[in-house]
């Protein structure tokens, strides 16, 4: 557990300066009708990173979720976390457990990740040294 910060709901920090992170996220917010997560765009909103002492590079490596005990979830993790208070999806969450597929998801995320990772950094040397 991380430190005593305590949350009545679970936090989720993504990357909204990432077009794919952004239009999921937004799609999860959308049907997030009552209001159960807390989305946090690190791209624009670092506070709760450092309050819950995540780097803001490892947030961007991978989705990081905070449950509402305090405890970190990491990618596909972070996912099934999430999904069991989002309408629909907790049953996506059951089917992956009954299912046994976490391993190949976890695989398949682990390479998404790290060529999304990539694309941030390009993006940001861009930022500093391009002049479009």
């Amino acid at each position: 557990m991380l430190e005593t910060i305590k949350h009545t709901k679970p936090i989720l920090f993504y990357d909204g300066s990432c077009p794919l992170c952004k239009k999921e996220i937004n799609h999860y917010v959308s049907i997030d009708k009552d209001k159960k997560v807390d989305w946090i765009d690190i791209s624009t909103d670092t506070l709760l990173l450092k309050q819950f002492e995540i780097s803001h590079s490892d947030a961007m490596k991978q989705l990081h979720v905070i449950d509402q005990n305090g405890d970190l979830f990491i990618g596909v993790d972070a996912f099934m976390t999430i999904w069991q208070f989002l309408p629909y999806y907790q049953h996506l969450k059951q089917a992956v457990i009954l299912l046994h597929i976490k391993r190949p998801m976890i695989w398949a995320y682990d390479i998404f990740a790290k060529q999304r990772y990539q694309n941030y950094l390009l993006r940001q040397a861009c930022s500093t040294s391009c002049k479009l």
